[in-house]
């Protein structure tokens, strides 16, 4: 079996290989999975059998992105990021695989995203429970429609379309 590399600038030994929902195998590195990610097991406590593949079900954009920020290095630019694939990535690596070196960078970049989509903006930061900067990204949506929030809002707890409604004086 031929071991994919993990990166160009990354010199380190991979040790275990990453399958991405879209069939595409990634090299990486299970001490910096260990120390970089709250989901990953401790290195050498739970490898594979040599050969053996760890499948994901992210897809290869998601998991080059995620493994970026598994390096002591400059964390990529989010900013050519559409805004789905920046919500995307912020659950994969908040909800789901916590590392708050990459989780910090996305509330970074969502944040910068406020002004131009704010309602979105609070269904996000509702769904990882990111409340920084929550109070202005509230404020920025007191003059959208109570339906349109209904709609963009239709996946986030009941409790806080509740808290907006009841703050905008609708019942």
């Amino acid at each position: 079996m031929i071991t994919p590399k993990s990166s160009e600038s990354c010199s380190l030994a991979v040790d275990v290989v990453l399958q991405s929902s879209d069939g595409e195998q990634l090299g990486a590195h299970s001490k910096n999975l260990e120390l970089y990610s709250d989901a990953f097991p401790a290195a050498g406590s739970t490898m594979p059998p040599d050969g053996d593949i760890v499948e994901l079900t992210e897809n290869a954009e998601t998991l080059r992105l995620m493994l970026r920020f598994t390096h002591n290095m400059t964390p990529p630019d989010l900013s050519a990021l559409d805004l789905q694939t920046l919500f995307m990535f912020g659950e994969t690596v908040s909800l789901k695989y916590g590392i708050q070196y990459a989780s910090q960078s996305v509330s970074q970049e969502v944040n910068r995203r406020i002004d131009a989509h704010p309602l979105e903006i609070l269904a996000y930061k509702t769904k990882v429970s990111d409340l920084s900067m929550i109070d202005d990204v509230a404020r920025k949506t007191m003059a959208i429609p109570v339906e349109k929030v209904a709609t963009v809002l239709v996946d986030i707890r009941p409790f806080a379309l509740g808290c907006y409604t009841e703050k905008n004086g609708r019942r």
